[in-house]
């Protein structure tokens, strides 16, 4: 459902601020030698859109 995961990209990227630097549970081992990825600032679709889909730049 494109409407449901552009919906949901726009709120990770609106939230980031609220992520946890680190996983819960049994993923606290794991993600303790780890960084988690940085939610971008932009989602895709929309640099997608803005770039028409990175043929500016040549």
């Amino acid at each position: 459902h494109p409407g449901a995961l552009r919906t949901g990209q726009r709120l990770a990227s609106r939230t980031r601020r609220f992520h946890p630097r680190t996983l819960p549970g049994p993923g606290k081992a794991w993600s303790g030698t780890r960084d988690l990825p940085a939610v971008p600032a932009e989602p895709f679709r929309d640099w997608w859109q803005r770039t028409h889909g990175g043929k500016d730049a040549k």
